[in-house]
């Protein structure tokens, strides 16, 4: 609600209508800060740091020196909701910097010595207007909530097996032999199992002990990579010989 209230606040073509936005806007911010006082003080520094970032990224894509009302506006979705909108950060970074351009300039010059982010910044003496919730926004958060958690069920469906089959071992493995990067589609936090989802890495600890993860979803635990073996493997010798598509390796 703040991003879409100072996403408006931008394509308003009335300077009365606009401010107004922002005042709604001030008015969902100050609810965030007061009920999610730690995670509002815990992100104030990477919005600083990225929000400032986007607004001289998305500036420098223009090719003329003189950036027009209409490229602004393209920059903006007033109808943005998690998918569409991005990290909050840039979002709300640009779209605030953005705001205090046209109405106060002069916030370059001090930017930095304020230590606000700029969304402190555009709000400050704002004041608030209150606002409703758009309903039509809660149906399609929960929407796309319920999609993407069907999405990351699938993701770690292997650690959701290991977890409820106690017959399933698990293989134990040093971080540091990974042998250049990784790769993951995110990280998620299931029953207090930290899970690296849908993970690729090489691991090396010498020529005859290499295993090759190929998106396959993995715990994290105590500093180890804890990886379930549901897929297919055997022991020889003491080996283990894992010969999946996924968990290559002895």
């Amino acid at each position: 609600m703040i991003y879409r209230n100072l996403a408006n606040a931008i394509i308003s073509n009335d300077d009365a209508t606009s401010q107004n936005y922002i005042q709604k806007a001030a008015y969902w911010d100050n609810k965030w800060k007061n009920e999610y006082e730690d995670k509002f003080n815990y992100i104030r520094s990477t919005d600083i740091i990225e929000g400032h970032a986007e607004y001289i990224g998305v500036l420098s894509n223009f090719t003329s020196d003189a950036i027009t009302k209409d490229d602004i506006i393209k920059t903006v979705y007033p109808d943005a909701i998690l998918k569409t909108l991005g990290t909050d950060s840039y979002s709300l970074g640009f779209i605030s910097l953005t705001l205090l351009d046209k109405y106060n300039p002069n916030f370059k010059n001090t930017f930095f010595e304020t230590k606000k982010s700029p969304i402190e910044l555009l709000l400050d003496g704002v004041t608030e207007i209150e606002d409703t919730i758009d309903n039509k926004l809660v149906d399609e958060l929960k929407k796309q909530l319920d999609s993407l958690n069907d999405q990351v069920k699938i993701q770690i469906e292997n650690i959701i097996t290991s977890l409820d089959d106690k017959n399933i071992p698990y293989l134990k493995i040093d971080p540091e032999y990974i042998v250049g990067s990784i790769a993951l589609s995110g990280f998620f936090s299931y029953n207090k199992n930290d899970i690296y989802a849908e993970f690729s890495a090489n691991y090396e600890q010498d020529s005859s002990n290499t295993l090759n993860v190929d998106n396959l979803s993995i715990l994290s635990k105590d500093g180890f990579d804890i990886i379930p073996l549901t897929e297919e493997f055997e022991i020889k010798d003491d080996i283990i010989i894992l010969k999946s598509d996924k968990l290559k390796g002895t």
